[in-house]
């Protein structure tokens, strides 16, 4: 260590406090200070950042030793849940409940099972309640998958044909809702994990052809169009 003594405002002169000013002894006590001091430090920092490391379980007990705030040992312990509101409406729950159950008695859905639930990659999507000016319905947004979704592109059939069926003379006529009728076609098994959603805390998979999904339109009217050719030979 280096210091600089002046004498009066005439002179400076350098002198060296550690080998002049002090013994032997004492310059070893202050590099066994220092060396104290280091291996404190590394202890210091290991402890700090070790605390990452940690598995859950002992992060848990060595955050009871430093705080009893229940809120944060809570997160600490299980992970922090975000909170989301499902459905604010009661009316809702209510609707989409039996929905749900109307769905799983037709057997358009299904829950998903704890080995699915756990070795399967499946894909969410989230659902909410479409109040129609005829009835409410349960819409999935399929928005994130459809994007990664490559759609054939197709034409309806023209008015005129559509004309032609509604105004023949027939003596009976039949409205489709075309909700149930994208339920008539089939997803293959391996989809399925596609079309998830999660309510009530269950995790559900449909086995048929939904709303919302942008090749939906397309897969449908191809099959429809069987039986149209067959009216138009008629």
């Amino acid at each position: 260590m280096t210091r600089y003594l002046v004498i009066g405002h005439l002179c400076e002169e350098k002198i060296n406090w550690s080998e002049q000013l002090l013994t032997q002894s004492e310059q070893d006590r202050i590099k066994e200070v220092r060396k104290e001091n280091g291996l404190k430090l590394i202890k210091y920092n290991a402890a700090r950042y070790a605390n990452a490391r940690y598995s859950y379980n002992q992060r848990y007990v060595f955050w009871k030793t430093i705080t009893d705030d229940s809120y944060v040992l809570k997160i600490i312990e299980e992970g922090y849940r975000i909170p989301i509101k499902e459905f604010p409406y009661p009316y809702d729950i209510e609707f989409i409940t039996k929905e749900i159950q109307r769905m799983l008695d037709d057997e358009v859905i299904s829950p998903l099972t704890d080995n699915e639930v756990r070795d399967v990659r499946f894909h969410l999507n989230p659902i909410f309640l479409h109040h129609g000016t005829r009835k409410d319905r349960i819409i999935v947004d399929c928005r994130n998958l459809n994007h990664v979704i490559d759609i054939e592109r197709f034409t309806y059939e023209p008015i005129e044909f559509v004309s032609s069926l509604l105004y023949s003379h027939s003596e009976f006529m039949s409205s489709i809702d075309l909700s149930n009728a994208y339920h008539s076609i089939y997803i293959h098994e391996s989809s399925q994990y596609l079309l998830c959603f999660k309510f009530k805390d269950r995790i559900y998979k449909f086995h048929r052809l939904i709303f919302g999904l942008s090749i939906a339109p397309y897969i449908f009217q191809r099959i429809l169009k069987v039986p149209l050719n067959k009216f138009r030979e008629e």
